[in-house]
């Protein structure tokens, strides 16, 4: 497992979709916030932090998770979030 933090996060963002154009301190960032967070977004998202975290979302987390916010939850939740 790999902790991330809300910068590596962030990261992860702008690798996932480089073409966004976001603000990275909204804290409402989520599905929908830009063009490119759609639901296949979403999902590619979610693969490239469980990737980056060495961790593993329930089927039902991936369905669920679908904000910035939900994903640093459910990090926490494996103490794989570091503030």
């Amino acid at each position: 497992m790999h902790p991330l933090n809300r910068k590596r996060l962030i990261e992860i963002l702008h690798d996932t979709f480089p073409d966004a154009v976001f603000d990275e301190d909204d804290a409402h960032l989520g599905l929908g916030s830009f063009p490119q967070w759609d639901s296949l977004g979403n999902f590619n998202l979610l693969l490239q932090v469980e990737e980056a975290a060495g961790v593993r979302l329930s089927s039902e987390e991936i369905s669920e998770t679908k904000s910035l916010a939900a994903i640093i939850d459910c990090l926490k939740l494996r103490n794989a979030y570091v503030d």
